[in-house]
């Protein structure tokens, strides 16, 4: 959304994101000496996917005129994986791969080529695991984008790129995932869609005031 965001969200300097409790959909198995260099990549929800877009992608933070402001707190999954700490640096950089994601949709474009981009850095391949099988790559630097990337891909294939997208309203580039049956979404939270019906509204009111 434009301007500040709503609530008061909590902001915390650059460097390592404070954790909180584990948003895992699915357990990060612990790490023995037989797989050292395989960090598995665990599935995420949806709706953290979302927000870290949200708040650490370049797109957002500038339509909002937050560029210049602190990033926000985020309650990551752990902040961890096989001891490497998310970075703030880490957090924007996984956010900006990302948001042209969900900007391919709004564009009308295939989601393919940004996607397959990150896929293509991170390499992730099947691996078993406790809960059945998973995905896993060589470099821990890549679990972020790779599981943020698997689990946007795999919304979509449940449900069609018309499950995604980005916000309608003006100064915003916040996305969303559309989870409604009609799956006719266009803004990212209640407050953009009545700032733009409200905006529509006093536009058409001065362009009747101005007359024939």
């Amino acid at each position: 959304m434009a301007g500040p965001r709503p609530g008061g969200r909590r902001r915390c300097p650059p460097g390592r994101v404070r954790g909180a409790a584990s948003r895992l959909v699915t357990p990060i198995p612990r790490l023995s000496r037989y797989t050292r260099g395989v960090f598995p990549v665990p599935q995420l929800e949806l709706a953290w996917v979302v927000e870290l877009v949200n708040e650490f992608s370049d797109a957002t933070r500038a339509a909002a005129v937050e560029q210049d402001e602190p990033y926000p707190e985020l309650a990551a999954p752990d902040g961890h994986f096989a001891g490497q700490p998310w970075t703030t640096a880490e957090l924007a950089g996984a956010a900006n791969e990302l948001h042209p994601i969900f900007d391919a949709v709004a564009r009308g474009e295939p989601v393919a080529g940004a996607a397959n981009a990150i896929l293509d850095r991170a390499r992730p391949w099947r691996r078993a695991i406790p809960a059945g099988m998973g995905f896993a790559v060589t470099d821990a630097h890549h679990v972020l984008p790779a599981a943020c990337a698997l689990t946007l891909l795999a919304w979509i294939a449940a449900r069609g790129t018309q499950a995604i997208g980005v916000c309608d309203a003006e100064r915003c580039a916040d996305v969303f995932a559309d989870a409604s049956a009609a799956g006719h979404r266009r803004f990212c939270s209640a407050t953009c869609s009545n700032r733009h019906r409200v905006a529509r509204y006093r536009a058409r009111r001065r362009e009747q005031t101005k007359g024939p």
